[in-house]
């Protein structure tokens, strides 16, 4: 017969193949069948399996919260994803090598600078990471990859 374990909070820690029907194991309450932390948690008044809500699509990074049941925002996580996208973005300036600066219209030029000084505040924003306005990247330097 395969278990779930779950902590207190019906945080799904493990699953496990035994014989017997103890209800505690070592501290951890468990249910007969296996069931995914990634996919459910168990109710710990009616020790029923829950499947969790889909996780939200976004550019953002959501852990699930086990006390509130629901999918949240990892700050941290996602502060470094939106990090990562705003590098990936300056290299696309990176490549503007000094002859090839000095082919670019004066126009093109003032918008590399604007657009390269809007990117490294992006994490200056106030809705910073989760609510970001992105620079929108000039034209030229789509077109020159």
């Amino acid at each position: 017969m395969s278990y779930t374990t779950y902590d207190a909070n019906g945080q799904i820690i493990a699953t496990f193949n035994g014989a017997g029907a103890k209800h505690n194991i070592n501290g951890l309450n468990y249910i007969e069948e296996s069931h995914s932390d990634l996919t459910h948690y168990i109710d710990v008044n009616t020790k029923l399996p829950i499947e969790k809500p889909t996780k939200p699509l976004s550019e953002c990074h959501h852990i699930w919260n086990p006390i509130t049941k629901q999918w949240q925002i990892h700050n941290t996580r996602t502060a470094t994803l939106m990090r990562n996208k705003r590098d990936k973005l300056l290299l696309l300036i990176d490549k503007v090598g000094p002859v090839w600066y000095a082919c670019i219209t004066q126009v093109e030029q003032i918008q590399l600078g604007i657009f390269r000084a809007e990117l490294l505040n992006v994490p200056q924003q106030g809705g910073f990471p989760t609510n970001i306005v992105w620079p929108i990247v000039p034209p030229f330097l789509i077109s020159n990859k």
